[in-house]
């Protein structure tokens, strides 16, 4: 990575960007921070899971039977309509997050919370016949959350340098049956990205669906092929064998609707992570410099979404163009990238779409094409603040 592949707009001590046009980022106005704290905005990380439980629990105490799928229509119907209409009115805080030890806290949580959540989903469906819709609805509302929260915190997790917070981010994944994510997503997805070598990269012109079979698969393969060259007890093995152990527990103590829900709670955690990845690079294509060789990896092969509910609950997932260049930065100190790709809505409004091929390509391949024809960073670009990865 060149030092001027792209702007990092530095947000260094400040708690959120300036809108003050002199600033010289008035481009991020929707991003500010009036009558909003740091510290609230950071719990809004919570939100998949919480509601997800506090609509069972509403429930079960006698509430009408549509708040089993309450998590369900919080991340599919609320989160975008606030995500994409009402945020922007409101214009609240920045990317920017709590402090480091609140950020650091609310990610550690993930782990306990997510298996606290499936422990509760377990213990609550086996009161149901699996024909029925509320088993259905504690089933995809445990996916969703395991996807849209337990995964991206588990995103995070695992780029860490901190062996206790890698192990809380494969724990996970066990919990959604898809542990060999943390090979894949580092060593493959990372090193490849926008070249055909990295399956979580989507193809001008591909449908969603033809990328779920396509990034699934060739992610496994990939995996297994680059573990099993480190030998026989590789991550993988060890991986499995630890998923096998929860498979087997699940039986016991669960029988027939157990196993349901956690294959069919991973599925759809399956199926939420490789639309994020069918978001975050479609089309978007590091162009071949000569034979074999690709350039260097730039801010414009990410898109970027800076609508703030994305960010708020899903770790900053939607600063990618940082993350990629900046792996190891950690979620609360991402912030947006000046010339970066933007996607037009939030992720939640994105996965909506996507699923709607006409549509999305109606929409997006015209932005992709655009960002492909820009001219590679210049010399005259500013730099990326030094002090943006020491944070």
């Amino acid at each position: 990575m060149q030092k001027n592949d792209m702007v990092i707009i530095a947000l260094q001590n400040e708690d959120c960007v300036s809108t003050d046009p002199a600033a010289g980022n008035p481009s991020l106005e929707a991003l500010s921070c009036e009558g909003y704290t740091q510290d609230m905005r950071a719990l809004w990380t919570l939100s998949i899971p919480v509601v997800t439980l506090s609509g069972w629990f509403l429930a079960r105490a006698g509430a009408p039977a549509w708040c089993w799928w309450l998590g369900a229509i919080y991340a599919l119907g609320l989160h975008p309509a606030v995500d994409n209409f009402l945020a922007p009115l409101l214009k609240p805080t920045s990317t920017r997050s709590a402090n480091r030890r609140l950020a650091d806290l609310l990610l550690w949580l993930s782990f306990p919370l997510q298996a606290v959540v499936l422990a509760m989903a377990l213990l609550l469906a086996r009161d149901f016949d699996t024909s029925s819709s509320e088993f259905w609805a504690i089933t995809l509302s445990r996916g969703i959350s395991a996807g849209a929260y337990g995964i991206t915190s588990a995103h995070e997790l695992i780029h860490r340098s901190s062996k206790f917070e890698r192990g809380l981010g494969v724990g996970n994944l066990v919990l959604c049956l898809f542990a060999h994510f943390r090979v894949e997503h580092v060593f493959v997805h990372h090193r490849w990205v926008g070249t055909s070598e990295d399956p979580a990269t989507a193809r001008l012109g591909e449908s969603l669906y033809a990328f779920w079979v396509r990034s699934l698969l060739g992610g496994l393969v990939r995996t297994i092929r680059l573990e099993f060259k480190r030998g026989p007890w590789n991550r993988v093995v060890r991986d499995q064998t630890v998923q096998l152990l929860l498979i087997s527990a699940v039986i016991a103590g669960f029988g027939t609707p157990g196993i349901l829900l956690l294959v069919v709670q991973s599925l759809v955690a399956w199926l939420l992570l490789a639309t994020v990845n069918y978001l975050e690079h479609y089309g978007l294509e590091r162009r071949e410099t000569a034979p074999g060789v690709r350039e260097p990896l730039a801010a414009r092969h990410s898109w970027e979404s800076r609508h703030w509910l994305t960010n708020a609950a899903l770790f900053n997932l939607g600063l990618h163009p940082q993350h990629h260049l900046q792996a190891s930065q950690p979620y609360e100190r991402l912030a947006p990238v000046e010339g970066s790709p933007q996607l037009p809505f939030g992720y939640s409004l994105a996965l909506i779409v996507s699923m709607v091929p006409p549509l999305w390509r109606r929409i997006m391949d015209p932005r992709a094409r655009e960002a492909m024809a820009r001219i590679p960073a210049s010399s005259a670009e500013i730099p990326i603040q030094a002090r943006a990865g020491s944070q």
